[in-house]
């Protein structure tokens, strides 16, 4: 069973054919990623598009994916923001408030990556890169992240290393959760591109 949440009429009337004709049953439990009705780690996986540019708390509505889904579940996403030009990132920042007034909320500079990580989800793997259409509304960042019981990512970073000459590497600086809260212990984990 899939169980979606989405707050846009017109968006559950549009899918309401494909939801119908499909053999695998689709329920709507709310209109609001902040607060989902569902007990902790009830979810086996979650899938999130173009959600984090639109709502208005995006670290909310990751602490309530973190909450329901259960450990080792994984985080689906697909968003747009902030392009890694800064002359892209600028005009970006420059037309962002009229994006918000005319497309529900969206911006245009949110960095989805550091905010899945940051929200405490282990990134496993990603994809950044330009679609085709004006450059400050079309860069994507696919990816999926783990939802790791006992480590939390505290940073992300995204470099080219002398040591590594395949290309760019994605480091999430990890910290282990101890059950009591003493400590913490402080490792890297690297993600090859």
């Amino acid at each position: 069973m899939v169980l979606a949440v989405e707050p846009v009429k017109l968006a559950r009337r549009l899918a309401a054919r494909r939801v119908g004709a499909g053999t695998v049953p689709v329920r709507h439990i709310g209109l609001d990623g902040q607060a989902i009705a569902l007990a902790n780690a009830s979810c086996d996986a979650a899938l999130s598009t173009f959600t984090l540019c639109t709502v208005a708390d995006p670290d909310r509505v990751l602490a309530e994916l973190r909450r329901v889904l259960r450990s080792g579940g994984r985080f689906h996403f697909l968003e747009h923001g902030i392009a890694p030009e800064p002359s892209v990132a600028n005009l970006q920042r420059r037309i962002e408030p009229w994006q918000r007034r005319l497309a529900d909320g969206c911006h245009l500079t949110r960095d989805s990556l550091a905010l899945v990580g940051q929200a405490g989800f282990v990134v496993e793997r990603y994809e950044q890169g330009y679609a085709a259409g004006p450059k400050p509304w079309s860069y994507f960042t696919v990816g999926i992240a783990v939802n790791h019981p006992r480590w939390r990512c505290l940073q992300l970073v995204h470099h080219r290393p002398w040591w590594y000459p395949g290309g760019y590497v994605l480091s999430c600086y990890l910290s282990r959760m101890w059950p009591d809260d003493l400590g913490a212990e402080l490792s890297s984990w690297l993600v090859t591109l």
